[in-house]
């Protein structure tokens, strides 16, 4: 398996990820602390909102994620009794799919985690260094929601082998009638 691969290829991404919100709040820093301290500032409520949206993408990721595992355990049942090339790069396909669900799921848990410890910080009225946090942990949202477009797309090219496949098998019977 590609295990090592895999793992190498999520610390590259969370590295990329963590140097671009060093660099977001190296840029941001003065803008930050003139909103704390002239701004509405930041309190308790602001992370707390992103908890239901949160978990109900997790939530959704599980989903998906239960329903490749279910596919995956299904095609591998059919490729070993009938090995065809269009379930082999079905297989793959989910196989980078599942890479991908996870790494989606890691990052929202990351936001989640980022959230209470922004409004822990917020509690013990380190509201600059809390606000940072919730900037990182809505940077890690959006790489979540990036990261699930991605796993669609992937999923629309599995659907085009599945649907090619139809397609190949009723030009055949037409080739055949005439």
């Amino acid at each position: 398996m590609n295990t090592k691969k895999d793992l190498r290829n999520t610390i590259i991404h969370a590295l990329i990820i963590t140097v671009i919100c060093a660099i977001l709040v190296l840029l941001f820093q003065e803008k930050i602390a003139y909103f704390i301290e002239y701004g509405q500032g930041i309190d308790l409520t602001t992370p707390a909102l992103l908890f239901p949206a949160v978990s109900l993408i997790i939530l959704a990721y599980t989903s998906r994620f239960l329903a490749l595992a279910d596919l995956v355990r299904r095609l591998h049942q059919e490729y070993q009794e009938f090995p065809d090339r269009v379930i082999l790069a079905q297989i793959r396909n989910l196989r980078r799919r599942i890479m991908l669900i996870r790494d989606m799921t890691a990052t929202a848990v990351i936001c989640m985690l980022l959230c209470i410890a922004c409004i822990f910080l917020i509690f013990a009225g380190m509201e600059f260094t809390g606000a940072v946090l919730f900037g990182i942990s809505l940077i890690m949202i959006i790489v979540s929601l990036g990261y699930s477009v991605w796993e669609t797309w992937i999923s629309v090219n599995a659907l085009n082998l599945q649907l090619h496949d139809v397609i190949e098998a009723e030009e055949r019977k037409k080739e055949q009638k005439e």
